[in-house]
């Protein structure tokens, strides 16, 4: 079936994955358009992010295609894709994520998180936080960077900054193993590298089931 034809007929529907509509054959045709393809696999109980990644030889510029997990279940699942310029399907891939980098930066002027505002009290007098959050089910495996000074970059090439203190050990303390955890940001209480400089507290970290 080719055109679209396919999406008023409903190929992408489950219903439909075993219908004469569709041919088999011994070689995947390739380098043709407004043709459809579909393929079948197998997902884990516990359903991992996955997207589609397309060889850069495939014609396209966007390479990775996310799939929601909403629309991944245990057990079978049917993709079907629709060429419409052609192209070689075998250098499709579907990867799964095993684990997720997660990023802060907080400054020191930075306001509070707003569920710890508390009634009757200055607003000043209150203190930042540096927090992070996995997503539910994963927790915090690792952590890659942690700096409380000037750092700079962004998140994946974080690197000290001229002013910078090692927050590596407090962080891991605080974070290994938890789904999420915060720790406050005070020169008081982890140090001072650069008196009179405001200063950020910055964490990179590795999230994994």
């Amino acid at each position: 079936m080719v055109g679209l034809e396919g999406e008023y007929l409903g190929l992408d529907n489950v219903s439909l994955a075993n219908s004469s509509l569709w041919s088999q054959g011994t070689s995947l045709p390739v380098n043709k358009s407004l043709i459809w393809y579909k393929f079948s696999y197998l997902a884990l109980a516990a359903v991992k992010p996955s997207f589609l990644f397309l060889d850069p030889f495939y014609g396209f510029i966007v390479l990775k295609y996310h799939i929601p997990r909403t629309w991944v279940h245990p057990g079978e699942n049917l993709l079907v894709l629709h060429e419409e310029l052609g192209g070689d399907p075998s250098q499709i891939s579907l990867l799964t994520r095993t684990g997720q980098e997660i990023c802060s930066i907080v400054s020191q002027d930075d306001p509070p998180p707003a569920d710890s505002w508390k009634p009757n009290l200055e607003f000043m007098s209150q203190t930042p936080e540096v927090r992070l959050t996995c997503e539910h089910g994963w927790h915090i495996a690792g952590i890659n960077f942690a700096s409380f000074g000037t750092p700079e970059g962004k998140c994946g090439t974080f690197t000290p900054g001229n002013c910078h203190a090692d927050m590596l050990t407090i962080v891991q303390k605080a974070c290994i193993g938890q789904e999420g955890c915060s720790i406050p940001i005070s020169a008081a209480k982890l140090g001072d590298p650069c008196p009179g400089v405001v200063k950020r507290f910055v964490v990179e970290a590795l999230c994994s089931e």
